[in-house]
């Protein structure tokens, strides 16, 4: 019911406030006009950085490649697959797992790699995750390419943008 999904996700969105509050530190700022001083050398300087601008067009066109959205999806799930919306629920619960498990796979392997080699891996396992989806024909399926693409996903989304921080000048954050 929808109580119990209220009660059983209750407890993490109670998580994040504490840990929003006691972990978000921040130096105090002596002067604010020389903060702001520092901020905008710091923007002069990103905007002149190349490493930045080429991490910020391939975010762009990694984003911008026609993707199987979730509309689409949703209307192959539920016409032609004729799966139920609590089947739907537990492949997105997948999904969210396959997430998780591609963030701790990220810090423990791939923040390690050399950051071209990172690029072409995300571009390879990205295209092979996508040509997955001609496989999803039913439940199992469905369970396996969502979880194997949400590990790649999370990592091709977070690999760039560890990238672009790193080439981050000081002040333009």
């Amino acid at each position: 019911s929808l109580r119990h999904a209220v009660l059983v996700s209750l407890p993490f969105a109670l998580t994040i406030i504490p840990l929003t509050i006691f972990s978000w530190k921040e130096d105090r700022v002596v002067s604010v006009g020389q903060a702001a001083k520092k901020a905008k050398e710091g923007l002069r300087l990103a905007a002149k950085s190349k490493k930045l601008w080429a991490c910020a067009a391939f975010l762009f066109l990694f984003n911008a490649m026609p993707q199987l959205g979730s509309p689409v999806l949703y209307v192959y799930e539920t016409n032609v697959l004729n799966f139920s919306q609590v089947l739907i629920g537990y492949l997105d619960m997948t999904a969210n797992v396959g997430f998780l498990i591609g963030v701790a796979l990220y810090g423990l392997f791939c923040k390690k790699l050399p950051e071209k080699l990172m690029l072409r891996l995300i571009v390879v396992s990205a295209g092979l995750s996508a040509i997955c989806f001609i496989f999803f024909r039913g439940a199992l399926s469905a369970f396996i390419i969502f979880f194997g693409s949400s590990i790649i996903g999370i990592i091709a989304y977070m690999g760039p943008l560890v990238i672009a921080a790193k080439a981050c000048p000081e002040n333009a954050e």
